[in-house]
């Protein structure tokens, strides 16, 4: 056999024995439009939330006359409280208006050992006032002056409020209070046992923050004051579902290894990745800025966004 030819046959085969290039698939990006869009103004909220396998709970305030959450009409007062309930394929279950003639705000909630929601808010409290002497109907009245009734004052919100909720028909199955004599913020709450355990800011001078426990028949501890650091909030969100790592922050910059990803704008990203290969698989960008990101087993996402004008909510079905 030539030379030449001897060498090109083994030229050959060196390359045919080479691996194959692995062909790199660029990483997606998509923009993750709301599910539901639930009408709230900016006088509104979304201020807490909780999971079952069943449904995603949501509670907060309102002072418009409906939303997409809530369609019953004002109890009264300048808000009110209200509880939400959603299915994990999207559909609104029901929506509960909390409070009564006051100005009632609802903050969070929490799941007891029986299913029951239970929801903590606050409410303000009416001061008397005297009641005015009425005008003798036999003065001369040449102006027809009518003389109105005044508005009583109130103290702000100095009643912590403790709601019981039907979680399949969001029915109120009882209401609990406790009167301070400062104003008061109820920020969180939690469940063992028998006992729920309430606790946020005051004004109180002992202290500016509270604790006070519940039983579930309505009997309350003494509020315990004391003063504690606001803690820091961390720049990311991220939880693990059984098979990924969902991450989301606000970033003005590209990410390495993600080519279609450029904003020209801070926006916030919700990446999705493997937990077994640790590689990317997706990336999202939200609207707004992001309010929860709870990982329910066996049920999904809920992910909650603001922009400056609503809210937006997605259930995302995930192993």
């Amino acid at each position: 056999m030539k030379p030449k030819l001897i060498f090109l046959l083994v030229a050959g085969l060196s390359l045919a024995s080479q691996p194959a290039q692995a062909v790199t698939k660029p990483i997606p990006v998509q923009a993750l439009a709301p599910q539901i869009k639930p009408h709230l103004s900016a006088y509104d909220d979304i201020a807490g939330w909780t999971t079952s396998p069943q449904s995603a709970y949501l509670v907060g305030t309102i002072e418009t006359a409906t939303t997409t959450l809530v369609t019953t009409p004002s109890l009264g007062g300048a808000s009110d409280g209200y509880v939400a309930a959603l299915s994990w394929n999207g559909s609104e279950l029901w929506g509960t208006r909390l409070g009564g003639a006051g100005d009632d705000v609802a903050v969070a909630t929490a799941l007891d050992s029986a299913g029951n929601l239970w929801v903590v808010g606050a409410s303000n409290l009416p001061v008397s006032t005297p009641t005015p002497v009425p005008t003798p109907s036999n003065i001369l009245n040449p102006s027809h002056i009518t003389i109105n009734p005044v508005a009583p004052v109130t103290t702000g919100l100095r009643k912590l409020l403790l709601w019981e909720v039907n979680a399949a028909s969001g029915s109120v199955i009882a209401t609990f209070g406790l009167n301070f004599a400062h104003v008061i913020e109820p920020q969180s709450i939690s469940i063992k046992s028998n006992t729920v355990t309430l606790s946020g800011i005051s004004a109180e001078p002992l202290g500016s923050h509270f604790a006070v426990s519940v039983t579930t028949a309505g009997v309350f501890s003494h509020p315990k004051f004391f003063n504690q650091n606001t803690p820091q909030i961390s720049a990311l969100t991220f939880v693990k579902s059984s098979s990924y790592l969902w991450e989301s922050y606000l970033t003005t910059k590209a990410i390495p290894g993600i080519s279609a990803f450029k904003p020209e704008q801070p926006t916030t990203v919700l990446i999705k990745s493997s937990i077994k290969s640790g590689k990317i698989e997706t990336l999202f960008t939200l609207s707004g800025s992001l309010v929860s990101l709870a990982y329910q087993k066996g049920s999904g996402l809920l992910l909650i966004t603001q922009t400056s004008d609503d809210y937006g909510i997605n259930l995302i079905k995930t192993p």
